[in-house]
């Protein structure tokens, strides 16, 4: 695991969320279950490079309170629970840029 995926584990756990990292089909989605506020993380999804934005993203649905259970897929939809966990998402690796990174250019 990466140290940024480790850091957004530990956030995880900070904020009582529990977690399980599984090593599934490449299909499977990573998801989250509001009831028991845990998330399910496949570290073997087809697109790797969209593990971290995953995790991100099933933590802040948890924080968040959103209802029901969230499964990840790229074309999720755009409503307002999704929105505001997009940007949610984006501080919270922000804040991980800004703590850990050497230097960091503006776009």
């Amino acid at each position: 695991m990466n140290n940024l995926i480790t850091y957004l584990l530990h956030y995880a756990k900070n904020h009582g969320i529990s977690y399980a990292i599984v090593d599934s089909d490449l299909t499977n989605p990573s998801m989250s279950f509001h009831e028991t506020n845990r998330m399910l993380t496949n570290v073997s999804w087809y697109n790797p490079v969209e593990l971290t934005f995953i995790i991100d993203l099933e933590i802040r649905h948890l924080i968040n309170g959103d209802s029901g259970d969230n499964v990840y897929t790229y074309s999720s939809s755009k409503g307002s629970q999704e929105c505001t966990a997009d940007k949610f998402s984006l501080k919270l690796l922000f804040d991980y840029l800004i703590k850990n990174a050497d230097y960091f250019d503006e776009p």
